[in-house]
């Protein structure tokens, strides 16, 4: 039986304090790795705060604290990464960034595909905040700039639970748990009621 998952975990509103801030990343690092651990890797993932006089941090599978590639079941490797961090004065919790890689093998310059996100961007930007990178190059383009590092617009925001559906589904990457797309289901679902959840509050409409 999937348990349900206690929303207010993940988005428990405006976080007083960085003790409040560093419990709800946590948590919210355990969602993340719950969605990961059930589908295509048993890496561990968890939150690490930066040491900053700020509150900041991210979610990954790390080396030490440095954010690491993980094995994937069919033999490659993903590196998953949110940065974390508390906006406006009410102190609220939120994703600055992320990225989702598919990679051949460890070594960063493998990567095959590129999911990437920013929230607030350092001006000038003139890329969608949502894009994607391909590793390859089309013989019908005919480009001046490379076409890896073309920013292909990928909509408002990707999760990772659709991520780990296209990995599994068209790289033939094995699921680990066979209740995956329940639990991949469930995840999202908590990760939508949160966004949701914030749109509503007009401190956070941003």
């Amino acid at each position: 039986m999937i348990r349900r998952l206690r929303i207010s975990r993940f988005s428990p509103g405006s976080l007083r304090s960085d003790a409040q801030a560093e419990r709800t990343a946590r948590e919210f690092g355990d969602l993340v790795g719950r969605a990961v651990n059930a589908t295509v890797s048993p890496a561990p993932i968890r939150f690490i705060r930066n040491e900053r006089e700020y509150f900041d941090g991210f979610i990954a599978h790390v080396d030490g604290k440095i954010p690491a590639r993980l094995p994937l079941t069919n033999g490659r490797y993903m590196f998953v990464y949110h940065r974390l961090g508390l906006r406006r004065p009410e102190r609220y919790l939120t994703t600055l960034e992320y990225g989702y890689w598919y990679q051949a093998n460890a070594d960063p310059a493998s990567w095959i595909f590129r999911y990437e996100y920013q929230r607030e961007p350092k001006l000038p930007y003139r890329y969608a905040r949502c894009h994607v990178h391909v590793n390859a190059a089309p013989a019908t383009y005919a480009g001046v700039t490379e076409f890896s590092k073309l920013h292909l617009p990928a909509g408002d925001r990707v999760t990772v639970e659709s991520f780990l559906r296209h990995l599994i589904e068209e790289h033939d990457v094995p699921p680990i748990s066979p209740k995956w797309e329940k639990i991949l289901d469930e995840t999202e679902a908590a990760f939508r009621k949160i966004q949701n959840r914030r749109a509503r509050d007009p401190a956070d409409s941003n």
